[in-house]
């Protein structure tokens, strides 16, 4: 499967091939329509759990379920409840639990792009990232997070989940491109103390990236 990537910028998870973790189970957080399912499976993960809130794309997403494959329709926050979601028509792929800041994306792609957006706020269900896997830890040691600026939240709610993985792919922002989202900083931060080491960084010019870290202590019997 060919990957839509920009110049430079990783393959998501591509890096286990080189550090020697054998793929068992992958979290797909953020997963709209699943592009990216045949890409783990390719890898050689055997099972895959896709979580996404997009009520719009999820019908989608669950026409590739299976034994292997378990959708979820949540969004992944540090609590169980709900939490505003903010819909960017026509550009989905900017939905969030964060409001889009328009001065920002402004400065990034042009005053016309972004006149053309019309943002629509509402609320979804949530649930911390810990309890979506449940019973299923250790099931998967790798996790891949394409989550709008909501990375810190879901880390925060996924304390025993991260006991689990060996390696984590995750968007980052260098800046605010969502009002009171995690940057870069906090994420790191984060994964540092969970016990994770960055090992690739790659930063875009519109102000995010993809960080890939592993796990300083591999689970026993992987």
């Amino acid at each position: 499967m060919e990957l839509p990537l920009l110049p430079g910028e990783p393959a998501p998870l591509g890096f286990i091939e080189r550090l020697g973790i054998r793929p068992r189970g992958v979290i797909y957080a953020g997963a709209y329509d699943g592009e990216l399912i045949d890409h783990f499976f390719g890898l050689g993960f055997r099972e895959l759990c896709a979580i996404e809130p997009n009520g719009r794309v999820f019908s989608k997403l669950c026409e590739r379920r299976s034994d292997a494959i378990r959708c979820v329709q949540i969004a992944l926050s540090d609590h169980r409840g709900t939490v505003p979601y903010f819909h960017v028509e026509p550009f989905e792929s900017f939905n969030s639990n964060f409001e889009p800041d328009r001065e920002m994306y402004a400065a990034d792609y042009g005053e016309e792009l972004v006149a053309s957006i019309h943002v629509v706020p509402t609320h979804v269900e949530c649930d911390t990232l810990d309890a979506v896997i449940g019973e299923r830890q250790g099931r998967y040691n790798a996790l891949y997070m394409n989550m709008q600026g909501a990375e810190g939240t879901v880390l925060r709610g996924a304390v025993e989940t991260l006991k689990h993985l060996e390696a984590i792919h995750t968007e980052v922002n260098f800046d605010q491109r969502y009002r009171g989202a995690a940057m870069y900083a906090e994420v790191d931060r984060l994964l540092s103390a969970a016990g994770f080491t960055q090992i690739d960084l790659w930063r875009d010019p519109k102000g995010f990236g993809m960080a890939s870290y592993v796990g300083r202590r591999r689970p026993t019997g992987a």
